[in-house]
């Protein structure tokens, strides 16, 4: 079978995609992968050094949330990554469609859905975005992170099934930490901007860095910054490590005591999986405020302390909670439990299991356009032909992999 993942633009839409990738190809028997996303997004740079996935860039543009002229230009890009998304799916012919978010998903899913192709959203956050909201009615399956995203997402169907992590990320352990000379006597703090970076972390620890002298601090600067954050620090400090990127997260949170990061799905997702106490500042610029939304679900259960940007400035009010924290081992162990217990390791798992018996069940296609009619789901009569995966090597309504194992539920009544 073939499969087509689209999403794409930061990590947050990238790795869940990737680690989708390599759950599925264990478990289905899948010929083909191409992957839909933009040339401008992470994706682009990743996705060329990955010898078994096919990448096909559209053109795409995010709508401005105001008026402006630069949503004609993100207009006539939808239309041509409409037009371009159409003759892909003819030329790829997707037994599946796995979409993850993002401005760049859009096209495909929405062509996929129309052609009545088997169609998967993934919705990693509390609060979801556009793109999810405006599909997921239509799709076969949406899976989620947070029970409490269906109220905006309306699914057809849908399972909670956490965020998917690369293996890397869920089996990390703290041994695994190569090229960097940390003291094991000192607690480690790990500072992470996201995919690209962010500035304003980068300034609170190298700004403050005599606050940050009784411990190991590993500052993730982005590419973009790493340049701007070694003109920053005048004198070489031990205590400071600095990485334009990491390819493996996993071992620093394994071994950090303490993580500054942003409030991106993905990034909490991997925080809970590992149990990892953690003071979040939520990036404002975020679509639909989705990040303070998932940092309020964290620290609302007392697994993280979250930070707005306009409290860090002016003064080290960062460096002295980050202080603070780490000066309190009691108060970490109950955050580090908090967050285990929102962990979902094995989010990867559920997802796949949900995806085999979508696609094994004999009505499985996503809702036809002229089928939907005022809210309404109308699912295909008795006399409709049978949903059929091309070329498929199984058959719809048989016993699915995995099926003997507990069946998540869709009502709805499961926590995140």
């Amino acid at each position: 079978m073939n499969l087509l993942v689209a999403g794409g633009g930061s990590g947050g839409h990238l790795y869940p995609a990737l680690a989708l990738i390599e759950g599925l190809r264990a478990h289905l028997p899948i010929e083909r992968v191409g992957y839909v996303g933009t040339r401008r997004g992470l994706e682009a740079r990743v996705l060329p050094g990955e010898s078994q996935i096919e990448f096909f860039p559209i053109h795409a543009r995010g709508f401005a949330r105001r008026l402006s002229w630069s949503n004609l230009r993100a207009l006539l890009a939808l239309g041509g990554g409409l037009a371009e998304s159409l003759m892909l799916l003819r030329r790829f012919r997707p037994d599946l469609i796995i979409g993850t978010g993002g401005y760049a998903s859009f096209a495909p899913l929405a062509c996929g859905i129309a052609l009545g192709l088997p169609t998967v959203i993934h919705e990693p956050n509390a609060r979801p975005g556009l793109v999810n909201r405006l599909l997921a009615p239509w799709a076969g399956l949406t899976t989620v992170a947070w029970s409490q995203a269906t109220a905006a997402l309306r699914p057809r169907r849908w399972a909670l099934t956490g965020t998917p992590l690369r293996r890397q990320i869920s089996q990390a352990g703290p041994g695994q930490v190569t090229g960097l000379r940390l003291d094991p006597s000192r607690p480690l703090l790990l500072v992470i901007g996201g995919s690209h970076g962010a500035q304003v972390l980068n300034d609170q620890i190298l700004h403050y860095a005599d606050y940050f002298s009784q411990m190991e601090v590993v500052l993730i600067t982005g590419r973009e910054g790493y340049r701007c954050a070694r003109r920053q620090l005048d004198v070489e400090l031990k205590n400071i490590h600095l990485l334009a990127y990491a390819d493996r997260m996993g071992p620093l949170l394994a071994v950090a005591q303490l993580v500054i990061c942003r409030a991106g799905a993905v990034t909490l997702a991997e925080l809970t999986a590992l149990g990892k106490p953690a003071l979040l500042v939520p990036w404002p610029g975020a679509a639909g405020g989705h990040q303070e939304a998932n940092a309020r679900a964290l620290a609302g259960v007392g697994a993280a302390r979250w930070i707005s940007e306009d409290e860090l400035l002016p003064g080290p009010s960062l460096a002295r909670a980050a202080t603070e924290l780490l000066a309190d081992p009691a108060r970490l162990a109950q955050m580090a439990d908090a967050s285990a217990r929102l962990g979902q390791p094995d989010a990867l798992d559920k997802v796949i299991r949900e995806v085999e018996r979508y696609l094994y069940e004999a009505d499985h296609r996503s809702v036809s356009l002229h089928r939907h009619r005022r809210g309404r789901h109308e699912r295909a009569g008795p006399g409709a032909p049978r949903a059929r995966l091309p070329g498929q090597r199984f058959q719809p309504g048989g016993e699915p992999p995995g099926a003997g194992a507990a069946a998540l539920g869709h009502s709805g009544l499961l926590g995140p």
